[in-house]
């Protein structure tokens, strides 16, 4: 009978040393269907990684539901794993209070994440990726970015990036629906500067602007920045104002803002000596009350169809000179009824 306890003692001994050696606990609590989900998303999409390691940067809780106890996802630390890619289902992710995805490989984010209330938060930790396309991101993430902070050769002007953001909030954009935004941001084209700004990344400047039927009604004052912008495309929207600093803009060559709302053009318009077309045709105009006499780079302008009853002088004068082509010209369904407003040249069709 001894011998019997002795053997049952060994075994139970045995037993304890193998569950303490291992630091094996039994656990048996699934995740909730969404979050279990996500996980194996997660785990399809960066095949270097495993549900152990990811396990061990989850904290959770338990929750009962239907009188059964299940995990939560409350927090992960998902920071230095290699990570490449998000799986859209982060969006189930309801319970977080801390999500960090810091130093790692992602150049993108799903467009899901924005319904997470943890990113509008300090414990929504994101730097030190490949965040470096602003047309690759959604509009959530384009409003706390700082572009710095990712792993980028190249950076955004800061204050080009913020007439964007401000053009946005002028027209009241709605920054959830994802397609409005982007057709904002996929229509700006960017050009790679020289210069590095203090972390040692090259300058991104806007260098052309197409932003046709955007049902833009207002340009912020802010545009005076983009002083590298060569072409600007704002026809076929609701715009009834040009701020006046358009005149800094002094590479611009290119402005087409036909079939809007325009009574008038601010005379920073006369300023601008590299323009070599100017569109502004089908709007309400009444007077051209800019000088073109340093327009002599102007090789087409068209202002028909709108309300105009003469031509300035300084326009004449391009003409004369030749250095405005006559064909290039257009000018009919004004109200201009005499030749000499009209710089001596047919009335026909007015």
């Amino acid at each position: 009978m001894r011998t019997n306890f002795t053997i049952i003692f060994i075994f139970l001994l045995f037993c304890f040393s193998c569950n303490k050696s291992t630091g094996v606990v039994e656990d048996d609590i699934e995740y909730i269907a969404e979050h279990k989900l996500f996980i194996e998303n997660l785990l399809e999409l960066n095949t270097e990684l495993n549900s152990d390691t990811l396990d061990a940067r989850i904290t959770k809780i338990s929750v009962i539901i239907d009188e059964t106890e299940y995990y939560r996802i409350s927090k992960v630390s998902f920071n230095n794993l290699g990570l490449s890619n998000l799986p859209e289902s982060i969006s189930y992710l309801d319970s977080l209070i801390t999500l960090d995805i810091s130093n790692n490989q992602l150049s993108d984010l799903p467009e899901t994440i924005c319904s997470l209330d943890v990113i509008d938060g300090a414990n929504f930790l994101f730097d030190d990726n490949h965040l470096c396309d602003a047309s690759a991101l959604p509009p959530c993430i384009l409003e706390i970015i700082n572009f710095t902070e990712q792993k980028c050769d190249v950076a955004y002007e800061e204050d080009d990036f913020q007439f964007i953001q401000e053009l946005i909030v002028a027209n009241k954009i709605d920054t959830n629906d994802v397609n409005a935004v982007n057709a904002i941001y996929d229509n700006v084209h960017w050009t790679t500067t020289e210069n590095k700004n203090e972390f040692g990344q090259f300058i991104l400047r806007i260098e052309k602007i197409e932003w046709d039927e955007k049902n833009i009604s207002t340009i912020p004052h802010t545009i005076g920045f983009l002083d590298s912008l060569n072409w600007l495309e704002l026809e076929n929207n609701i715009i009834d104002t040009i701020p006046g600093n358009i005149s800094q803009l002094s590479k611009l060559e290119y402005f087409q803002v036909y079939s809007n709302g325009l009574k008038s053009l601010p005379e920073g318009l006369g300023q601008l000596v590299n323009l070599k077309q100017l569109l502004i045709q089908d709007n309400l105009l009444d007077t051209l009350s800019f000088d073109f006499s340093k327009l002599t780079s102007l090789n087409e302008l068209w202002v028909e169809d709108n309300n105009l009853t003469s031509l300035p002088q300084s326009l004449c004068e391009l003409i004369t000179a030749e250095s405005l082509p006559v064909a290039a010209f257009q000018y009919y369904g004004n109200k201009i009824c005499r030749l000499e407003d009209a710089c001596n040249l047919s009335v026909y069709a007015q």
